[in-house]
């Protein structure tokens, strides 16, 4: 099955300067990206703020950057800042690509090679693929406008991107709207589990928050995953609750949500100590009763 990837946005950084302006400007070791291959990495402000969410992709003479559309002006405006001192090109490139979703293990030949395993991508020509193992297996193209593989894939059943962003929120990817660009530490987002922070790599953006955050254990936020039996509208940025007796307290903020087949899933930012039988709400459908669900990884 295959849906259209609608909500990203791409930005190219080519360049002599590149690898070097972007070692300096994201939490990720681009020192240890290859060509062909991909990692997550965040940008933040001063602040250790995070300012947008990447999944970088290293090309042999550029690198494309994939990130929520919301996000993507902020992160714009600030890497064009800092690349007045470098040889670098700043490119939004997102009318020249498709991102297309496709779950499932049967792929077209022509859509080869394929990464082999979970969170790697590899690359032809213009064109690269990432492969996802959780919840299930399923890809991520991202394939020039003209390339032959989108007709194959089209072929293939849809599905509605709603049914993609409740497969990233169980793998625990992290999503960010334009208004919390800019909100949270990477760490309350559990970058850290997603290997898109290098602590030993040396200075970049908000290094030192970023830091201090692991180093002295002042975090006593995390990105959970909650589900509620039920279909209900669920945006970034609404508010839940939890339970104490009879009252009920705002724990934490919808970074975004989805809602298929009888069920709605979000990925909040909440307190991390919470309890695994926890009662929560969402404030304002307050008949939907979420569940924490175990996440899949380790955190920190």
């Amino acid at each position: 099955m295959h849906c259209p990837i609608t909500q990203k946005s791409i930005i190219q950084i080519s360049g002599e300067d590149s690898q070097k302006f972007l070692q300096s400007q994201l939490t990720a070791n681009l020192d240890e990206l290859e060509i062909g291959t991909s990692q997550f990495a965040c940008q933040c402000n001063a602040k250790g703020k995070t300012l947008a969410i990447f999944h970088v992709i290293a090309f042999p003479e550029k690198y494309l950057l994939i990130t929520d559309s919301g996000c993507v002006e902020n992160s714009l405006r600030e890497l064009k800042k800092y690349a007045v001192f470098s040889k670098v090109v700043i490119d939004d490139v997102s009318d020249q690509y498709q991102l297309i979703g496709v779950s499932g293990d049967e792929l077209p030949e022509s859509v080869t090679p394929l990464p082999s395993t979970h969170l790697q991508s590899t690359i032809c020509n213009n064109s690269a693929v990432t492969r996802f193992d959780v919840p299930e297996s399923r890809w991520l193209f991202l394939l020039e406008n003209d390339a032959p593989e989108i007709t194959e894939l089209q072929k293939q059943a849809i599905m509605s991107e709603n049914e993609w962003d409740i497969m990233d929120i169980q793998a625990g990817i992290p999503k960010l709207a334009q208004a919390q660009s800019e909100e949270y530490v990477p760490q309350m987002m559990n970058l850290q589990a997603l290997n898109a922070i290098s602590f030993n790599k040396g200075c970049y953006m908000g290094q030192e928050v970023v830091a201090r955050t692991k180093y002295l254990g002042k975090n006593k936020r995390a990105g959970a995953i909650l589900l509620s039996e039920s279909e209900v509208n669920i945006e970034s940025g609404d508010t839940f609750e939890l339970q104490l007796g009879e009252n009920w307290r705002r724990i934490g903020t919808c970074l975004y949500g989805a809602s298929a087949h009888g069920k709605t899933w979000a990925f909040a930012v909440t307190p991390n100590d919470l309890e695994a039988d926890s009662n929560i709400r969402l404030q304002n459908h307050p008949e939907a009763v979420f569940t924490l669900q175990k996440l899949p990884y380790v955190l920190d």
